[in-house]
């Protein structure tokens, strides 16, 4: 799932980094020779081919092996040619330095915890942590530290860099600078369990002006609910989430603190739910809360028998957390 109404939106012909624009014109300068050295590797091979066929049937070989290619005894050039080809494709590869750059102070730093199957983003200058949607600014050195709660995952945020594995235990660091706005889709490419493919992610690079109120918004607690505890769905929504197991498992500051799920704090700032799986609205949200287990595999979260009037009102309330 990426940006809505791209159909291939997990690409690295669409950089958003400086470093990725420059793996994309190596790889756009090295095709053609690469296409060369293919094409001189298969008329020497069909060559030595027709040699062998010829010694074995015991005849002299042809002195024409195969369409322009020289004597037999002249065939060298034809293999050093695939050689030098092969070296001309690989050593700017080697030479070029294609590790990202670390980023300088002061960078924006985020740490991205991949988890059965969802990741988490915690941005711990500012107090808070989201899931899923990401966000950084535009033209902003940015370092995220990546690391696994569970099995081993592998972010690639294809616009961004290569993938970065991440085993149990260990924690990769990533910088970059984004140079172009919009919305980016990342993914888990490691397979780390049944839900492996509904694990993604979407990188929001915005510009500073939005990005700024985006992360004013984000450190402040949940919106308080109405006062009218008895006709206020809001207020009743939020009652429903106390009752129920939700609170147990999820944060919402001011409300709960939950160490399981992801924070809802600011919920209904996020375009997807389920990891990324489905569009955030009313009746994706009110089919996950009843049947979260059917609809991912392995998910964690079961499925809730709620109560049709306090599925709304859980609904609205989860909707008012922007």
């Amino acid at each position: 799932n990426g940006a809505a109404g791209v159909r291939f939106p997990q690409t690295t012909l669409e950089p958003a980094t400086a470093w990725m624009r420059d793996a994309l014109a190596l790889f756009e300068r090295q095709s053609p020779l690469a296409l060369a050295a293919l094409v001189v590797t298969l008329v020497v091979a069909i060559a030595l081919t027709l040699r062998v066929r010829a010694a074995r049937a015991g005849a002299a070989p042809s002195p024409a092996l195969a369409p322009g290619a020289p004597p037999t005894g002249r065939a060298w050039p034809w293999t050093v040619g695939a050689f030098a080809l092969v070296a001309a494709v690989v050593a700017p590869a080697l030479l070029t330095r294609l590790t990202p750059p670390v980023a300088p102070e002061p960078a924006l730093r985020i740490e991205v915890v991949g988890h059965q199957w969802w990741w988490e983003a915690r941005y711990p200058d500012h107090g808070f942590a989201t899931a899923t949607d990401v966000h950084v600014p535009l033209g902003r050195p940015v370092e995220l530290a990546i690391t696994s709660a569970d099995v081993m995952h592998s972010l690639w945020i294809p616009a961004i860099g290569p993938r970065h594995d991440v085993p149990p235990g260990r924690r990769r660091i990533v910088s970059f600078t984004p140079d172009r706005p919009g919305v980016f889709a990342g993914q888990c490419v490691e397979l780390c369990g049944a839900s492996h493919a509904n694990m993604h992610l979407r990188l929001f690079v915005d510009e500073p002006a939005a990005f700024d109120a985006w992360l004013a918004n984000q450190r402040l607690p949940a919106r308080p609910a109405g006062d009218s505890l008895d006709t206020d769905p809001v207020t009743l929504g939020q009652r429903a989430f106390e009752r129920n197991a939700c609170r147990g498992c999820h944060t919402v500051r001011g409300v709960s603190e939950g160490p399981i799920g992801p924070d809802l704090t600011h919920f209904a700032s996020r375009t997807t739910i389920a990891g990324g799986m489905f569009p955030r609205n009313d009746s994706t949200l009110s089919a996950w809360l009843l049947h979260a287990d059917r609809l991912k595999q392995g998910s964690t979260m079961p499925g809730f028998k709620i109560p049709q009037k306090d599925l709304v009102n859980l609904v609205r309330w989860l909707q008012s957390l922007e």
